[in-house]
């Protein structure tokens, strides 16, 4: 959805983000999507698997995952790191950690990318794996300032540069879908700032990239 925020009322802006909530309350609704594929596991794919290795070569001590889904991710890097505190969240799905035997380590948190449940300066690294294209351009300042504002040390990502394959009501699940060159542009030349900022890992896939930056 390519809305640019000043060239839409905050009514406008508030309505395109209840519509989108209810887009994703129907994938949670339903059993299949418009076409017949199936949303059983919706939220279970590790999107971030290749870059585990990745980030366990920082050595973090802790780590946000936004848009853990069912903590796919940070299960995995609790497997490659033998020490860190690792936080999910997501807006949709509420893990209860409280029975894992992990529970000293891992928690899990409802929340949204524009407005993060954590403190500022609160964790290393931010993960953020088939997340932002979910998310509507007019948000997409707001969510790196958040990025910004809670992590110390750096943020890996992949971002998806295709549209979705799932239709819900006849709507695409991705709200922005653009190419690798319009992500950088925006994310260096708009959203972050500071002289500290550096990539340390750019990898072009067909139909997503991703992307590490030292804060």
């Amino acid at each position: 959805m390519d809305i640019e925020k000043n060239k839409m009322t905050n009514e406008e802006i508030e309505q395109n983000r209840q519509e989108h909530i209810k887009l994703y309350q129907g994938v949670y609704a339903r059993d299949v999507d418009d076409n017949g594929m199936s949303l059983e596991n919706y939220g279970a794919t590790n999107h971030g698997s290749s870059l585990a290795s990745v980030l366990a070569k920082q050595d973090p001590k802790s780590i946000a995952d936004i848009g853990c889904g069912k903590l796919q991710f940070l299960l995995q890097m609790k497997n490659l790191c033998e020490e860190g505190i690792l936080i999910g969240i997501d807006p949709y799905f509420e893990c209860d950690c409280s029975n894992n035997s992990l529970r000293h380590v891992l928690k899990a948190y409802k929340g949204i990318a524009q407005n993060l449940p954590l403190e500022t300066d609160s964790v290393e690294w931010l993960t953020c794996f088939d997340v932002l294209e979910h998310i509507p351009e007019f948000d997409m300042g707001t969510v790196f300032k958040e990025f910004q504002r809670v992590a110390t040390k750096g943020l890996l990502m992949s971002i998806s540069t295709r549209d979705s394959v799932l239709r819900i009501n006849g709507k695409s699940l991705h709200a922005t879908v653009k190419s690798r060159v319009w992500w950088m542009e925006k994310i260096f030349c708009e959203w972050l700032t500071g002289d500290s900022i550096e990539t340390f890992l750019l990898e072009d896939k067909e139909t997503y990239f991703n992307i590490g930056i030292y804060l």
